[in-house]
């Protein structure tokens, strides 16, 4: 009974994550969301702001394109790296890192 109830919560799980999903933007939602986000993440002063906003934007920058999606996290990557984390962060690890678009990573 125990194995049972624990593949029943895993399948609850499994449909949240699914229900959770938003669409991807339009190409030009998707262009405008990425400008507004790049622009955001231009004026950011500190590596917690960037993790902070990072953690913020999480869910939107999940509906970008996967190209729009990559130059957000190419430019976390960059401004991580100038802000002097102590860490030299890769695009590859900011996915980890903010739970970045899937298919950006492909």
């Amino acid at each position: 009974m125990f194995c049972l109830l624990a593949l029943t919560d895993s399948a609850n799980s499994i449909r949240r994550r699914i229900a959770t999903i938003k669409p991807v933007l339009d190409p030009d939602g998707s262009a405008a969301l990425c400008d507004q986000q790049l622009t955001d993440l231009a004026r950011l002063s500190s590596a917690d702001d960037a993790a902070t906003w990072a953690h913020r934007i999480m869910a939107t920058k999940n509906s970008l394109a996967a190209v729009d999606a990559r130059r957000v996290e190419d430019a976390f990557a960059a401004k991580m790296a100038t802000l002097g984390s102590g860490h030299e962060y890769q695009p590859s690890e900011c996915l980890t890192l903010t739970g970045i678009h899937k298919s950006a990573a492909t």
